[in-house]
């Protein structure tokens, strides 16, 4: 093998290794049979923090509140998606199912994405943070916040975290259409996981993911990395 050839061989190897660190870190899908908490996810090597309401075939049992949490590092100059399906419904009053990005030290810090739903017949999607709530009110027959004026729903949530500027934002989607605008996240970046949350058994989760992919900087420097000595071989060949 030539200098040329070792050069794209090495290439290759460096891209590959970028391209592995976009990887899925958690997925559960929610096909076990006892307590989710204390439970490993089905992918990746999470243990589940949850209270007890919570199962692992994706119920809850009675009526609380409670979340359920996974402990994760995040660090700058990463994009982060969570997504899970989350079915709310029934006539037990109001319910409440979502994700979160969520602080271990100060929950004023968490940002979640929920559903909601009650016994007025409407559903409405939010999002809360800093101690706060910015909510889609979207269209229907059963009211300003209602949704086909129905009091159950079947939908996919996504929260994206993107840590790559100064400053940290966020982003959602339900059902992969945008309801609430993206905003900047405003707490103090010390946030320590990601979970579920929950305020009544009329609540079902299933095909929960979590990914991290790095800021395309990364890829650029590895190119970088590479264009230099190809250079040099290519002025030294002629």
């Amino acid at each position: 093998m030539n200098t040329y050839q070792t050069l794209l061989a090495t290439g290759a190897l460096l891209l590959s290794f970028n391209l592995a660190q976009a990887e899925t870190v958690f997925t559960e899908t929610f096909d076990g049979t006892g307590s989710l908490n204390g439970s490993t996810t089905t992918t990746g090597s999470g243990t589940w923090v949850a209270d007890a309401d919570y199962n692992e075939n994706g119920t809850i049992t009675g009526y609380g509140a409670g979340g359920a949490y996974l402990a994760y590092d995040f660090q700058d100059g990463y994009v982060y998606t969570a997504s899970v399906q989350v079915t709310v419904g029934g006539s037990d009053g109001n319910r409440w199912g979502g994700l979160s990005f969520t602080s271990a030290t100060d929950l004023s810090d968490d940002i979640t994405l929920g559903l909601s739903s009650n016994s007025n017949a409407h559903l409405t999607y939010a999002v809360r943070k800093d101690n706060g709530m910015a909510f889609w009110e979207g269209p229907g027959a059963g009211g300003a916040k209602s949704h086909a004026s129905d009091v159950s729903d079947t939908v996919t949530l996504e929260l994206v975290l993107d840590t790559t500027g100064t400053d940290w934002t966020y982003s959602t989607t339900v059902n992969s259409v945008v309801r609430i605008t993206p905003g900047t996240y405003t707490g103090t970046k010390d946030l320590t996981g990601v979970g579920l949350y929950m305020s009544t058994g009329a609540v079902t989760f299933d095909n929960f993911e979590f990914t991290a992919i790095p800021e395309t900087s990364h890829a650029g420097l590895l190119m970088g990395l590479l264009a230099a000595p190809l250079a040099v071989c290519l002025r030294r060949r002629r």
